[in-house]
């Protein structure tokens, strides 16, 4: 495996580290611990959860109704330290701190005459099934919204969302990406579930705020079979309308894509997913923008959507991919004069790799010179765009990116010191390195690996033009094969000193950098971040 930075993974966990003499007298260290069981309270079928062990005070999060416990006439509605429901209540994966043996039993409430209940699986993030008890709220021509009966969403709460769903996401969304062309037995509505997705959040952080899963469109075990979106409430908030219904249109275009025949790899599939969001908001994705121009992230050392599933994302890297993704995908649109036309092109190519985008810029309808044709130069040129900016032509964004308040907003490309010569890129990673002032560098191309001299405001007529000057180099791997292996190109070395204001050091790059407050994460990688210890 090649090292790409040194720097300690912080995992999510306790680790209890005892250290004690080999001696044949040592006395061995105990540890304390607590456990937390499960009794089913007079359930008719299922079995409780298993129990759980942790040192004093730790902070765990319960089970969730992992073992299908039900009771004739009633529904499932949480936890509590005592049978009556008299005690301290938990909600099912939410939040339980241990300062002794701790026994919760299922609280069973009875079901409602005036509103039948329907019973849902779902999975958490530790791929653990679980049963959700949904009440319907709201429905309309286009989709059925559901609440976990548990979270006691307002009826009008969920008609904004359907009613927005009908009006503004739907339209745009499948006018852009196609119909959903598979509905297992919806009667041609979408279901939305409104539930507490369990994806381990504790208050702060990462968490899920939407998914589509494609068990559910087929006869397997677990599944619905229904065409439909989990929609988390918490952090998320459906009455925060926009934000949540962005979600939705994000994971509305994942259906599409895997409903039409033609799912695409998963660069191109979340590039398309975070246009939808663009395409239903009318407005760019300042989250997206700004985790770009973060001190910290491991963008400058060459990591972006390309290879969405490398040795960046196993160390937790992940939020790099949909920032640059997102950049990526909005170049496009904004460079093609059909704008969201290429959006619809890509997606009904019966390519799922780089060809599907190839494809669509050899659409003259788009505008696009036959150079870009070629994947290492189309990939080149954002690069390019992205350390240009102009406001016209290739080399930028036409001053499109904005903040909230209608400015333009700048990117920041951090230039690299690798403490060598020689630096190791995966397909599609690109890195910038400054030239010595006065110098030019002779490099060679080699198998992918290709270099472009940057001059400090005008962008190179010809890009490929060696010896290599000007202010930067732009080092990068142009294989279009997301597969294909990590290869070594030159950068120029400069040492620490004299890199500029903007320079990064490899060698202290520190772990996966995170935004202030709650922010949303895809619902695999959070399976990855909660995956359990080794």
């Amino acid at each position: 495996m090649r090292k790409k930075y040194t720097g300690q993974m912080i995992l999510s966990g306790l680790i209890v580290f005892l250290a004690f003499s080999a001696c044949a007298n040592s006395v061995q260290p105990t540890i304390q611990l607590y456990r937390l069981s499960y009794n089913g309270n007079g359930h008719d079928d299922g079995t409780p959860p298993q129990a759980a062990q942790a040192v004093p005070g730790a902070r765990i999060n319960t089970a969730v109704n992992s073992g299908y416990l039900t009771k004739a006439g009633y529904y499932f509605a949480g936890w509590n330290i005592q049978p009556d429901g008299r005690g301290a209540s938990y909600k099912p994966g939410g939040p339980v701190s241990l300062d002794n043996h701790m026994e919760l039993y299922a609280q069973w409430v009875l079901l409602p005459a005036e509103k039948p209940l329907t019973t849902f699986h779902a999975v958490t993030t530790g791929n653990t099934w679980y049963l959700v008890e949904g009440v319907k709220l709201v429905e309309n021509d286009f989709c059925i919204v559901y609440g976990d009966v548990n979270e006691n969403i307002p009826p009008d709460v969920a008609k904004n969302v359907a009613d927005q769903y009908a009006s503004e996401i739907y339209p745009k969304i499948t006018g852009v990406f196609g119909e959903i062309t598979y509905m297992p037995v919806n009667n041609g509505k979408l279901f939305l579930l409104l539930l507490d997705i369990q994806d381990g959040f504790t208050g702060g952080g990462g968490y899920v705020a939407g998914y589509f899963d494609s068990t559910h469109m087929y006869a397997f075990p677990n599944s619905n079979r229904a065409a439909m979106l989990f929609m988390d409430v918490y952090p998320g908030d459906p009455r925060r309308l926009k934000d949540f219904c962005t979600v939705v249109a994000h994971e509305l275009q994942h259906l599409i894509n895997f409903s039409g025949g033609k799912p695409k790899n998963t660069w191109i599939n979340e590039g398309l997913s975070l246009a939808a969001e663009y395409i239903y908001g009318g407005e760019q994705i300042t989250q997206r923008i700004n985790y770009f121009n973060m001190k910290g992230t491991s963008i400058p050392y060459g990591n972006n959507f390309f290879v969405w599933d490398g040795e960046w994302e196993q160390h937790g890297y992940v939020l790099e991919n949909y920032s640059t993704a997102y950049l990526f995908f909005r170049w496009l649109g904004i460079q093609a004069k059909g704008k969201n036309d290429i959006y619809t092109d890509i997606a009904n190519s019966n390519h799922a790799d780089y060809w599907a985008v190839i494809e669509a810029v050899m659409n003259s309808a788009h505008g696009f010179p036959p150079a870009f044709y070629d994947w290492k130069t189309l990939l080149a040129t954002w690069m390019l765009a992205n350390y240009y900016q102009e406001g016209r032509g290739f080399y930028g964004y036409k001053n499109e990116l904005k903040d909230e308040n209608q400015r333009k907003v700048t990117l920041t490309v951090q230039n690299i010191y690798v403490g060598g010569s020689q630096y190791s890129l995966a397909p599609g990673e690109g890195v910038f390195s400054p030239i010595p002032e006065g110098t030019s560098l002779a490099y060679a191309p080699r198998d992918n690996i290709y270099y472009i001299g940057l001059p400090e405001s005008t962008p190179p007529a010809d890009l490929y033009a060696a010896p290599y000057s000007g202010k930067d180099l732009l080092t990068f791997n142009g294989n279009p094969s997301e597969k294909g292996q990590p290869e070594y190109g030159y950068v120029a070395s400069l040492g620490p000193t004299g890199m500029g204001r903007n320079a990064v050091n490899r060698n202290k790059l520190g772990p996966p950098e995170e935004p202030q407050g709650n922010y949303p994460v895809d619902f695999r990688e959070m399976a990855k971040k909660n995956r359990p210890l080794p």
